[in-house]
């Protein structure tokens, strides 16, 4: 009696051990399970993470695209500017020539009306000389 006693709290004792690995076990599955469910929070918030910065990402390119199209717009307006800047001055200097041409012409008249006025009084004179 006292063997099977003793066999008994031994078969006990093993299964006290083994209720505590079982315990030791399903507390690790516990702690495991809630690590796997954080790491899948933890994927689907770099993986919104990655396509908010892939987003942001295209949108800056689309901005950068845009503002180098801005930037060409405005060396060409520069550049017609600068043209448009220099046909006014062409332009400037043509309207001075026209108007030095129109004071020559002018000038040009006044003395073909000065050398008509003086071969007629000279031809005024020559016919009253030879009279």
């Amino acid at each position: 009696a006292a063997a099977a006693a003793a066999e008994v709290v031994a078969t006990n004792e093993r299964l006290e051990a083994a209720d505590k690995v079982v315990r030791r076990l399903r507390a690790d599955a516990e702690e495991l399970t809630q690590q796997v469910a954080l790491a899948r929070q933890q994927t689907e918030l770099i993986r919104e993470a990655e396509e908010a910065a892939t987003a942001r990402a295209s949108a800056l390119e689309g901005a950068a695209a845009a503002a180098a199209e801005v930037v060409a717009t405005n060396e060409r307006l520069e550049a017609a500017d600068k043209v448009v800047r220099r046909l006014r001055a062409d332009a400037e200097e043509l309207t001075q020539q026209v108007a030095l041409a129109r004071q020559q012409t002018e000038l040009i008249r006044e003395a073909e009306e000065a050398a008509t006025a003086r071969a007629s009084a000279l031809e005024g004179a020559a016919a009253a000389a030879a009279e």
